[in-house]
């Protein structure tokens, strides 16, 4: 999967406008999912967000090491948290 140039219109504003093309990448790993039953549930992983001012290829350090979980609901084949 190549990187790809994340919009430069983010919530940092004209600051981040200024600053060009910024490329990111999410990287998830120890993903679990607990099933409450056939429409939701509970999902934990860990992620790291790279990231740097520029066009891919970069070399990017971690900025934002982070656990989180999310309780999901599916509706008709589609899930939303």
């Amino acid at each position: 999967m190549a990187d790809t140039p994340t919009p430069t219109t983010t919530s940092g504003g004209q600051d981040r406008q200024d600053r060009g093309p910024r490329t990111s990448r999410h990287v998830i790993t120890n993903f679990r999912a607990d099933f409450s039953d056939d429409a939701h549930a509970t999902t934990y992983c860990v992620m790291m967000l790279l990231a740097a001012d520029g066009t891919p290829v970069l070399p990017s350090a971690p900025l934002v090491p982070q656990s989180f979980w999310n309780r999901m609901s599916s509706i008709v084949d589609r899930c939303f948290t």
